[in-house]
């Protein structure tokens, strides 16, 4: 793949020449930059875009450790360390063994969490209960992303919603404790499409997913079997694991990529290097169908028309783009203008995660759980025993879902 030229001009997002030596480089403070300016910049360095890479050989050295210091965030350093590296860039020594100290830590915070999740994945095996990993350990099963480089929060299984039951009590079994409770005891598996458990000390969080997206409109859509028949295996610590196959698997990265707004570097990234990976043996026309029959088309569009824009990429995501219907979908536009920003409108979110279910029956349900929430989810918010206790619970909790609140970037 050939890269375009870089969107943004280094030398004038930096004030660097494009040649010169050290003496004749002008004085630039890292403060200056934003961080959108240095998500670009990081993007062109991951496509390996030599003009950006050259640029960088000319940046200070404040400038270094604000890209890595930015990296590191994102979740990205390793493959940015990897073409400063093949580039044959050079980082000052504190930047290299801060680099090394992360890599260390991601890999000791990820064994730890597959460890817990593969004693989980044990049980499901003597049990006959089918499951696949997704997102990140998934992508480290298969090789296609490092044990000390793909940082990960949690670990997250796909299983079916009728064994949920099962599988909880396994959980119960093996120690593990669920998360803070939904609105209804039911709510999960019936609406939501995850449940949190939290194993061992300090506690490693395992998300547990009944579908594969929170939206309900694209969880209801998608069938769970579809990702769970014709899987793949791939290793965890030496233990065969259930992944998705690789069509599934670009379909899950893109539309989760999409989900959370379309623009986070890790998870674009993500689909970036799975389609360079794979793009040999995912058929165009495959995704296509798949996303029709589901009605997927209008996040896997964004995520992919997302991911050519940032890595200079159209040559690898054109192929898919064409072959998806143009067909617009209002509600699935809808929620992915919404998805991302659940904690901010979170009542404007309930309507229309209600909107994404089939049924009207299905609606008013799911609207009456929110609305009416279990008395041990009203004692999470307030536990005065006092007469009337209730009102005020729900009137912190109104106040919660009407006010907006400022949405936590997900690593």
């Amino acid at each position: 793949m050939n890269d375009r030229s870089v969107a943004i001009q280094p030398d004038a997002l930096f004030n660097l020449p494009v040649t010169g030596n050290a003496s004749q480089r002008p004085e630039t403070t890292p403060k200056l930059l934003t961080p959108n300016d240095i998500n670009r910049y990081l993007s062109q360095i991951i496509s390996g875009n030599e003009a950006v890479i050259n640029q960088a050989r000319l940046a200070p050295a404040g400038l270094h450790s604000r890209l890595i210091d930015r990296a590191i965030e994102l979740g990205v350093f390793g493959i940015v360390e990897t073409r400063l590296q093949d580039s044959g860039l050079t980082l000052p020594r504190l930047l290299r063994d801060r680099m090394q100290r992360e890599r260390q830590r991601t890999e000791i915070q990820n064994r730890d969490r597959l460890t817990h999740a593969l004693r989980l994945v044990e049980r499901l095996d003597a049990a006959e209960i089918p499951y696949v990993f997704l997102k990140g350990a998934a992508l480290i099963a298969c090789g296609a992303a490092d044990l000390n480089a793909r940082p990960m929060t949690d670990v997250d299984m796909l299983i079916r919603a009728r064994d949920a039951a099962r599988v909880d009590q396994i959980m119960s079994e093996l120690g593990g404790l669920t998360g803070a409770d939904l609105v209804q005891a039911d709510f999960y598996p019936r609406f939501h499409y995850e449940r949190e458990y939290l194993m061992g000390t300090p506690p490693v969080k395992i998300d547990l997913h009944v579908r594969a997206f929170r939206p309900t409109l694209f969880a209801m859509r998608t069938p769970v079997d579809a990702f769970l028949q014709d899987c793949e295996t791939g290793k965890l610590l030496g233990r065969t694991v259930r992944i998705p196959n690789a069509t599934t698997m670009l379909i899950h990265l893109a539309v989760h990529a999409a989900c959370h707004g379309g623009k986070h570097l890790r998870w674009l990234y993500d689909v970036f290097h799975w389609l360079s990976l794979k793009q040999g043996c995912i058929d165009p026309r495959d995704v296509a169908r798949l996303t029709a029959s589901w009605r997927l088309t209008a996040p896997l569009r964004l995520a992919l028309t997302n991911v050519g824009e940032t890595f200079d990429a159209p040559t690898l995501v054109q192929p898919y783009l064409n072959a998806l219907s143009r067909r617009v979908d209002p509600l699935a536009r809808l929620t992915l203008s919404q998805a991302s920003r659940a904690l901010e409108r979170p009542a404007y979110d309930a309507f229309i995660n209600a909107l994404g279910i089939p049924s009207w029956q299905g609606k008013w349900q799911y609207l009456a759980a929110v609305g009416l929430p279990s008395e041990t989810h009203l004692r999470e918010l307030y536990r005065g025993s006092h007469v009337g206790w209730r009102w005020i619970a729900h009137a912190m909790r109104l106040s919660k879902r009407i006010l907006p609140r400022r949405a936590k970037g997900v690593a």
